[in-house]
């Protein structure tokens, strides 16, 4: 007899945002790999999983390659030098629906330097420490 293997079920990408209702910057998490939007409608990026810290349940992601979506603010950027192994972002889950979001900015292979150390996120979470709730997609 033949048997039938049910499909997998897919997993759903993992909206965040500071605000679900009126917030511009954004991550999606789908796996291992995430997209974010670092300056809505200037620079959105692709990026990949670089290490899970399980002691905190934190993961520390890398920019996974030059992104294609960008504005004048992101054409002006060194984006061959940003592809390497140097964690942008760490993100520490609180709980299934939150998380604290860290931003480095993206590291310059050539000066050994931070840029673009500033993200929607920032501009739009009303204390320093950066928290992101999950939304609805």
């Amino acid at each position: 007899m033949l048997k039938i293997k049910p499909p997998k079920k897919k997993k759903k990408n993992t909206l965040l945002q500071v605000d679900c209702k009126k917030g511009a910057g954004s991550i999606s998490i789908d796996g291992k790999e995430a997209s974010l939007t670092v300056l809505y409608n200037q620079i959105y990026i692709d990026m990949k999983e670089l290490k899970r810290y399980d002691f905190e349940k934190g993961i520390a992601y890398t920019l996974k390659e030059v992104p294609e979506d960008i504005g004048n603010i992101g054409r002006g950027l060194n984006w061959k030098e940003y592809v390497n192994n140097e964690p942008i972002v760490y993100l520490k889950i609180i709980d299934k629906n939150t998380m604290h979001f860290y931003w480095y900015g993206f590291y310059n292979r050539k000066t050994k330097k931070r840029e673009c150390k500033e993200t929607n996120f920032q501009q739009e979470s009303k204390t320093k420490e950066i928290i992101l709730k999950k939304c609805s997609p």
